[in-house]
């Protein structure tokens, strides 16, 4: 708890300073060691905010209002991530269901009014498709426009006047803003003059009232989109493609069946400036881009790979492309081999989930699994240490003494863990086990125990005692024999033997059989294999009528030991 604090308190500086950055690797670092701290949430979801990371401060603003429903502030974080992506009508939805918990929340209606004030003015610019979803799409189709999405501070300009269409009055005398409002109008402008008009104030997300451990509120600023590989979209549904447009994209698919071709051969470079000329000629088909990420693959270039997949998965998410699912699962799932290749296990399994989530491909779960099985093995040997073991070991056997058992359960799996090839824990553990009365664990760790050391005759003895305290005497037996057998003159193995052969002639006397443990041993595989025996079912039918014959095939030495079983296991009774 106190690293969390000391992360939580390096993330307010660090947001005060408006290193936005620094601020969310510091609160998800606090997340780590307290994740159910709903204030964690809330905080990097305004850094995010102020990053331009809508989508990242939704999730956390999400899970902020999972954790604490009766909290207004995690709506008004809500509500700015989802004014910041332009969805106004769940953002005001969001500020309602705040004002719900807080009627008077000043934070909260301030956000209400800017977010319907906004969709408002959305509606009505959307229905005219000045800025409506498909508007990259119509421009990247443009030979005139082309280009000028390859200029960042004008892309920062673009992506401005989409989120708010009146600051388009602050650059009307940039000649390449009235380029683009002449393709998306389809009105001739006069880019030598600009335009006098006065627009109003460009509006910004709504502000939020400050958090108790915060010095000021973020506000969201917009991030310069990288433009250096397009991305896939489809343009409005009553456009039709030019000509020349048509031609691009079918030369497009041409250099991709080369670069497919060169692939094939391992001549990965070949592909890949294959592949560039498809992305030049078509940058809306988010396949070729995917395409090029595998072939850095195989190249070993991967930062490479993962930045085209990253690319592909951020700009169908930024543009609302509704790219094949099964394209971005591809994207996913080769960031994932690129991670694993790096040997970061923990990206590549998030990367595979993710993949998973957008399509379920055997494959891709197979790699899934097999990584997480990677991870925790090499996260197992790295904790491995001999030494640390043994003062485990000691700790429990001082802890076992006092009667302190699930303390001293504790420093033996410890003990475990630090060295899983040293048989003494897991006797100690078993022993502690049976004082607590978890038989089904403490057999397993004998069996663990005599499968690193055949000759350890004290887990014989447990094991032994383990089977006698569940009546399970034919199992008993077994232990007790196996375990004399690697020391005829054990102490504790004989008197553990005569103390079960006492209880099987205890239990022939009775009465009355106990109905619960023939229940039992009539489920133990081994059992029913000796009632399956044909010749046995023959002698027990018989031995109604006549039970001399029983004592008659006791003179057979297999016979004799099935028969043993039997009795041991309460199932048969002779006289």
């Amino acid at each position: 708890m106190e690293k969390a604090i000391e992360a939580k308190n390096r993330g307010n500086a660090a947001f005060s300073a408006k290193e936005y950055d620094k601020a969310v690797e510091a609160f998800t670092e606090a997340i780590q060691y307290d994740p159910d701290n709903y204030v964690l949430y809330s905080n990097r979801s305004a850094a995010f905010a102020s990053l331009g990371k809508y989508h990242e401060a939704l999730e956390d603003a999400n899970s902020c209002i999972q954790r604490k429903p009766d909290w207004p502030k995690g709506y008004s974080r809500k509500g700015a991530a989802l004014y910041g992506l332009g969805r106004y009508e769940e953002a005001v939805a969001a500020y309602e269901q705040g004002l719900q918990i807080e009627p008077n929340n000043e934070a909260l209606l301030q956000g209400k009014q800017q977010a319907m004030n906004q969709s408002s003015s959305h509606s009505t610019t959307s229905r005219g498709g000045l800025f409506g979803p498909e508007t990259m799409a119509q421009l990247a189709m443009n030979p005139t426009t082309r280009k000028l999405l390859q200029d960042p501070s004008f892309m920062q300009i673009l992506k401005e006047m989409q989120q708010n269409p009146s600051a388009i009055g602050k650059y009307l005398q940039d000649p390449r803003v009235m380029q683009v409002l002449s393709v998306l109008t389809g009105m001739h402008f006069d880019t030598s003059q600009s335009s006098s008009e006065p627009f109003t104030q460009e509006q910004q997300p709504p502000k939020e009232q400050e958090e108790e451990n915060k010095d000021q509120q973020p506000t969201t600023t917009t991030t310069t989109m990288d433009t250096s590989v397009p991305s896939q979209q489809t343009a409005e549904e009553n456009s039709q493609p030019s000509v020349t447009e048509s031609a691009e994209k079918k030369q497009a698919l041409e250099e991709k069946n080369l670069g497919n071709e060169y692939y094939k051969k391992k001549q990965f470079q070949q592909a890949i400036e294959h592949y560039n000329k498809a992305i030049e000629l078509d940058p809306w088909n988010l396949s070729y881009l995917t395409n090029r990420a595998a072939a850095y693959l195989e190249m070993g270039e991967l930062d490479s790979c993962i930045e085209d997949c990253q690319k592909a998965v951020d700009w169908n998410k930024e543009y609302n492309l509704r790219t094949d699912y099964k394209i971005i699962a591809r994207a996913y799932a080769r960031m994932g081999n690129a991670y694993a290749k790096k040997q970061d296990y923990d990206k590549a399994i998030e990367c595979y989930e993710k993949s998973l989530l957008e399509y379920h491909d055997d494959k891709v779960y197979s790699k899934c699994n097999e990584m997480k099985k990677l991870k925790k093995k090499l996260e197992e040997e790295s904790y491995i240490d001999p030494e640390l073991s043994k003062v485990a070991k000691e700790e429990g056997n001082n802890l076992y003494k006092q009667g302190q058992f699930p303390e001293a359960l504790q420093k033996y799996t410890e003990a475990i863990k630090r060295n899983p090839k040293d048989p003494v824990p897991y006797s100690n553990r078993a022993a502690t086990l049976t004082k607590l009365g978890q038989f089904p664990s403490a057999l397993a760790d004998c069996e663990k125990c005599l499968q690193l050391d055949p000759q350890f005759v004290r887990a014989y003895a447990r094991k032994g005692a383990i089977h006698f305290y569940m009546k399970e005497y034919h199992k008993s037996l077994d232990a007790y024999q196996q375990g004399l057998q690697v020391d005829p003159n054990n102490a504790e193995l004989k008197e553990g033997l005569q103390k079960t052969l006492s209880a099987i002639a205890e239990q022939q006397r009775s009465e009355k059989p106990d109905e619960e443990q023939i229940k039992h041993a009539m489920a133990d595989p081994e059992i029913q294999k000796i009632l399956m025996d044909p010749v046995l079912q023959n002698l027990l039918q018989e031995a109604q009528s006549n039970p001399s014959c029983i004592q008659k095939a006791m003179s057979s030495p297999g016979m004799a030991a099935k028969i043993q079983k039997l009795v041991a296991a309460g199932i048969l009774r002779i006289g």
